[in-house]
């Protein structure tokens, strides 16, 4: 079917070459004018032909691709990040960020969470970038002036019903610039999402996360809408009031103020394929504990990150120091002396947990890749 189409389109562009040959001199010098009419209608009649053949043509090979998924490009508008919704978000002014993309490979030492809370994301990528730090790099790229492209693989979702977030193929490109937000006022104007002590591409990757809903299809906004008003609201309006806030707005928020409502387990996983180009998954923690030791060291040896979220600090009289409740970790090595997490803000990092007191702090799931 599309090698047919494409014949035609050759043997209309031959047609059209044919008709220009049996011009002569003469008549271009006696009738200039009506030959320039007809070669421009002519012209006008391939030209639409040609893009309705090129339409049919892709058509066809979406309709023959299982995926039906192809690289596109999205342009950016300045994501949403307003003292609206979270408490935690000041009022702030965009401005470009003050470092290159890059110092050397990326690492997770790189990626420190600010104010917005999203630990959930900081951890995600720092965890990339621990374990695929050439994603990272291929990911981000300058195209001069202050704008930078972020690619991001087109994937299947993971749910709570199917826990794998599997790359469909194709990629979707954030086209950004490098403004980032910074706090407006106070003493230390300072950016208030992710930062690198001496590279911009956290802050740039979280901008283009922070737009990611500028792609999404009205579907995609509705179900955002509903789970906003069936469950996120509740919480983020409970920790409003707890600062003699007004309520946050009705309608949902986007942005970096979507990413500061946190993100649950399957997001990490979807976010680690995004980056990645590979299969992620959300996993059960064996309950044993010698199987759960050996799954984390054989995915830590096979260089596959593993995310977790601290949430249980009721079972513990005194939460060992650097944990917080409903905040996102990345494990980063076993020792004798325990499971060592990597606290996303870049600091107050936990000691080395024992088994016992990790099981009992941290959810029952966990994001890696498969």
């Amino acid at each position: 079917m599309i090698s047919e189409l494409v014949e035609l389109v050759r043997r209309i562009r031959s047609t059209l070459n044919q008709d220009i040959s049996l011009i002569s001199d003469e008549m271009l010098v006696r009738y200039p004018r009506e030959l320039a009419h007809a070669l421009q209608s002519k012209v006008r009649e391939y030209d639409d032909v040609d893009r309705e053949l090129k339409r049919l043509i892709d058509d066809v090979a979406q309709d023959m691709s299982p995926t039906k998924h192809f690289d596109r490009v999205v342009e950016v508008r300045r994501p949403m990040c307003t003292n609206d919704y979270g408490p935690h978000i000041p009022v702030v002014a965009f401005r470009p960020v003050d470092a290159p993309a890059f110092d050397g490979y990326p690492t997770r030492f790189q990626a420190n969470q600010g104010i917005i809370h999203d630990c959930g994301v900081i951890a995600t990528i720092g965890a990339v970038a621990e374990h695929r730090p050439e994603a990272i790099k291929n990911a981000i790229v300058s195209r001069g002036d202050g704008i930078y492209e972020v690619t991001l693989h087109s994937i299947e979702r993971a749910t709570k019903e199917n826990p794998v977030a599997y790359p469909i193929g194709g990629t979707t490109i954030f086209r950004i610039s490098d403004e980032v937000p910074y706090a407006g006022s106070g003493r230390r104007r300072e950016p208030i999402g992710a930062r690198g002590p001496t590279c911009a591409w956290p802050s740039l990757l979280e901008k283009a996360l922070a737009a990611e809903d500028q792609a999404w299809t009205d579907e995609q906004l509705r179900d955002w809408g509903k789970k906003w008003a069936s469950s996120k609201k509740e919480w983020v309006d409970s920790v409003r009031h707890d600062g003699d806030l007004s309520s946050s707005p009705s309608s949902p928020p986007l942005g970096y103020n979507r990413l500061d409502c946190g993100i649950p387990a399957w997001d990490h996983a979807n976010l680690l394929a995004q980056l990645s180009g590979e299969p992620a998954e959300v996993r059960q923690m064996p309950t044993n504990g010698s199987t759960l030791l050996r799954e984390f060291r054989d995915r830590l040896n096979n260089h596959k990150p593993i995310v977790v979220t601290a949430d249980a600090l009721h079972r513990l009289n005194t939460p060992p120091r650097g944990i917080y409740p409903h905040h996102a970790y990345q494990i980063v090595g076993l020792t004798r002396s325990g499971i060592q997490l990597h606290n996303p803000w870049g600091v107050v990092h936990p000691t080395p947990l024992q088994l016992e007191t990790f099981v009992r702090l941290c959810t029952q799931r966990y994001a890696t890749l498969t």
